[in-house]
């Protein structure tokens, strides 16, 4: 804070009002003779959670948040508002769906991210926006087919963080099927402007694998689960911050979980590996776009309960990652898991993968 004494300066303060992981709000008081005074060091565009050009007023209408639950891309403009230098970028790309068949599915790949901090700009720039829509889903009972990629999120000219891909369709003499890649985070040359930004990636996870030990893949009939998004790692190539693999069939392992980037855990895969009967695999964890936090875990498989053996059974989704106390729920860019649709009902089918999401704020950042 500023305090003046009598309209002359003491001292300096800054101190944040409200504590977020990607920007924080901050004030100035100024105190004279006549007492104190409020000054906002960055202007508002509108009030918490309110509808602004498309998108959602967050941090007390200093940020906007803009998500997609549509089968298809969403494209918006950004107008950097007035008195506005330096903006914060976040990006998820959406999650790949999942893959179906008779003898199983394997998971969709989780959604990239991308962050960008500091960027400098001039009030009255137009930035062009895509929001990635989930890989679709909706493979029913007796079908098969492939999962579908989720869409890239874009920031036009600034960075991409690219959706998942979809699992490949597990066929009666593929033993070994592997399920979507991770999405890969972009950060484009920005120039001059590189001097003042610092930026953050992490690659989408994979989704889960189907393996059948039995040459002609008539074994096991389970379903794979997806890959979780990507989490906030330093550099440019995402490595540091993968999602958490989603789990697979006969593989020995269960889903994995974000790494240090915090990004989403993978989730399980559906039914028993041991038996012929199977079923979806679970969702993989998204991730938040306000800030590293807590990363998501890997979950373990539901395994079929022995008084039936023909349950058609749901694995466990995967936990978030860096999901924000704030804006719970508000977690984007996982894959989906595959079915299996032999043991399916007529009213199951495979699920869409996690929408990708936008978030553009300002004001001084914190690290993540």
């Amino acid at each position: 804070m500023i305090y003046l004494n009598q309209g002359a300066l003491s001292s300096l303060y800054l101190r944040p009002e409200s504590d977020t992981k990607v920007c924080r709000v901050q004030r100035l008081l100024v105190r004279t003779a006549s007492g104190p005074h409020e000054v906002w060091l960055y202007p508002t565009v509108g009030s918490e959670l309110a509808n602004w050009n498309g998108g959602e007023l967050v941090f007390g209408g200093r940020g906007v948040l803009y998500t997609n639950n549509t089968s298809t891309s969403i494209d918006q403009n950004f107008i950097v508002p007035a008195h506005v230098g330096r903006l914060h970028m976040v990006a998820i790309g959406a999650g790949g769906s999942g893959s179906a068949s008779a003898y199983g599915g394997t998971g969709g790949g989780g959604g990239a991210l991308a962050t960008l901090l500091n960027l400098p700009v001039t009030p009255g720039d137009v930035v062009n926006l895509t929001i990635g829509a989930g890989g679709t889903g909706g493979l029913k009972y007796g079908s098969s087919g492939s999962g579908q990629a989720g869409g890239n999120t874009v920031i036009s000219g600034f960075l991409t963080a690219g959706g998942g891909q979809g699992g490949a369709s597990v066929g009666s003499n593929t033993p070994n099927v592997f399920g979507g890649a991770g999405g890969i985070p972009v950060i484009n040359d920005l120039g001059a402007r590189s001097t003042y930004t610092i930026s953050y990636t992490g690659i989408g996870g994979k989704g889960g694998d189907y393996h059948d030990s039995d040459p002609n893949g008539s074994g096991s009939s389970n379903s794979c689960g997806g890959g979780g998004a990507g989490g906030y790692g330093v550099g440019s190539d995402g490595s540091g911050a993968v999602g958490g693999a989603g789990g697979g069939v006969n593989t020995g392992s269960i889903s994995g979980s974000g790494t240090n980037g915090a990004g989403g855990g993978g989730g399980s895969c559906g039914g028993n590996s041991d038996v012929t009967h199977g079923g979806r695999g679970g969702i993989g964890g998204g991730t938040g776009p306000f800030g590293k936090g807590t990363e998501g875990a890997g979950v373990l498989a539901i395994e079929e309960p022995a008084t039936d053996s023909n349950a058609f059974q749901i694995g466990n989704e995967g936990l978030s990652g860096s999901e924000n106390s704030t804006y719970t729920d508000r977690v984007y860019g996982g894959g989906s898991g595959g079915m299996d649709t032999d043991t399916a009902s007529p009213a199951e089918q495979t699920e869409p993968g996690q929408g990708g999401a936008i978030l553009i704020c300002w004001g001084p950042p914190v690290s993540v």
